[in-house]
């Protein structure tokens, strides 16, 4: 577990030294980061700055500004310091706002184990009222305020009427569960980080990811998970759906809804899309058939060269001539003759090769899958792929009829 101690201090360094080197000593893991306050005296922060050097677990926001009571610096303060450990790396499991007059009144180790515990729960609420008194309530979080309310009281509460009587308002926040890892950690920059630019370096689309993204924590009323864009996934998207436990980023789901949106594409545009991946042409004349091929095995671009190698890429029976049953020599003999007769240079007429070599077997009383199981390693090498008209048209007549008398031959020779 680790953690920051965030501390906004404005006086007595000394006394927040000694806070700070208490916590990060008592912690097992953890940094403080100290804001003093732009309005003291600089000899105090040179005090403070001398207090603390040399101690690699205790640091000083550089962008100190004033802080005010009721003025917007509050605020500020934590902000310039968050940026500042987001900038460092500190990257902690959790962030916890501190005064510099404030003591530990338990053991920091009471409370490292009770963030263990509630590991991924938040502790900010920004909608409770009770703890207010007086004054404005709701208001506090629905309006903007730009002006100190001790010293520029009449001019922020004119600006707040002004925001009243336009019906200006801040936005609405929801609240999303945490999304978590598929060994059921919570995510973060340390633990399972992805940025956007690696999933479009691997050709994920973007639709995909916008699609995945907003089922986190959310579901359809049909339960769909594609849309044919962002617009009509803003359209369909309603806060109402969302769910309060956490959501699980399953990357598995992920490149299933990005293999589905990809057998949706069109050929030309999908072939603009793996054209960057391929390091060997696809085979001349027969571009489309091939992209077509690969289109119903691929969930990501990346994929594309894999693919087409194991589609058109070079075969070496002796590997596999072991695993063919003794019936595959009169397979391989049938299916030369039905190449020589058909000539399949098409998809269309592959298939109907495909289909004469299921009537052959029906007649002979042979399993389907005793034919086309040899048949595919034939052609391919491979043990599964797309529907087997895909390299028959790929591969063309001639080299599907070199490749299955290489194989006969190896067959024969074990």
């Amino acid at each position: 577990m680790k953690l920051l101690f965030l501390i906004l201090a404005h006086e007595r360094p000394q006394q927040v030294a000694q806070l700070c080197e208490a916590l990060v000593a008592a912690a097992e893991d953890a940094v403080a980061l100290v804001h003093y306050d732009a309005r003291a005296p600089e000899a105090d922060f040179a005090a403070l700055r001398e207090a603390v050097a040399g101690h690699r677990c205790i640091r000083l926001v550089e962008r100190r500004v004033a802080c005010r009571w009721g003025a917007f610096g509050l605020v500020e303060a934590p902000l310039n310091a968050l940026a500042q450990a987001e900038a460092e790396g500190l990257d902690p499991d959790y962030a916890i706002l501190l005064s510099g007059a404030c003591l530990p009144c338990r053991p920091v180790a009471q409370l490292e184990r009770y963030l263990a515990e509630h590991d991924g729960r938040e502790f900010i609420e920004i909608e409770d009222e009770s703890w207010i008194g007086d004054g404005w309530r709701s208001e506090r979080w629905r309006y903007r305020f730009w002006f100190d309310h001790k010293t520029q009281h009449p001019m922020e509460w004119a600006f707040l009427q002004i925001q009243r009587a336009l019906g200006l308002s801040e936005p609405e926040f929801l609240h999303l569960g945490l999304i978590l890892g598929p060994d059921g950690k919570k995510l973060s920059k340390r633990y399972g980080s992805a940025a956007v630019s690696e999933y479009r370096a691997a050709g994920y689309l973007p639709g995909a990811l916008a699609s995945y993204l907003a089922l986190l924590g959310w579901s359809h009323p049909e339960s769909r998970e594609e849309f044919e864009s962002l617009d009509e996934l803003v359209r369909e998207w309603n806060p109402s759906r969302l769910g309060a436990s956490p959501a699980t980023f399953d990357p598995e789901r992920l490149l299933a809804l990005n293999a589905a949106l990809i057998r949706r594409l069109p050929p030309d545009e999908l072939r603009r899309l793996i054209e960057p991946f391929l390091k060997t042409p696809l085979p001349e004349g027969r571009e489309e058939v091939a992209v077509a091929a690969l289109q119903q095995e691929m969930r990501t671009p990346s994929e594309a060269q894999g693919l087409l190698e194991g589609l058109v890429g070079e075969v070496e029976p002796r590997e596999f001539a072991g695993e063919l049953p003794e019936s595959s020599v009169e397979v391989f003999e049938r299916a030369a003759e039905e190449l020589a007769r058909l000539r399949p240079e098409d998809l269309e007429r592959a298939r109907e090769f495909v289909a004469a070599m299921r009537g052959w077997a029906k007649e002979r009383g042979i399993k389907t899958r005793e034919v086309l199981h040899p048949l595919r390693l034939a052609l391919t090498g491979q043990n599964r792929g797309p529907e087997l008209a895909y390299p028959v048209a790929a591969l063309g007549a001639q080299e599907s009829r070199e490749r299955i008398d290489r194989a006969r031959e190896a067959r024969l020779r074990v």
